[in-house]
């Protein structure tokens, strides 16, 4: 279900935040990290709204998670 979302919506953020918060609830880390990413390069992402997503709560421990934050808090001081 989730890929099928992803590949028909495959560059929208909305969908792909969502599967990567499925992503991340089920326990897939890997795939949850790559739909993050992939959505927060299409241009949005709120720090807030990333640190507070209770489906996103187990990715926090995750490096690469903390290098998506800071990449959000350098596009943010930016403007």
């Amino acid at each position: 279900f989730i890929e099928r979302a992803v590949q028909a919506r495959p560059n929208g953020f909305t969908g792909l935040y969502n599967a990567a918060c499925a992503c991340a609830v089920l326990g897939d880390r890997n795939r949850a990290i790559e739909l993050l990413e992939r959505a927060v390069q299409k241009g949005r992402g709120d720090l807030g709204w990333l640190e507070n997503d209770e489906d996103l709560a187990n990715l926090h421990d995750d490096p690469r998670f903390t290098i998506i934050m800071e990449r959000i808090r350098a596009v943010s001081a930016q403007v």
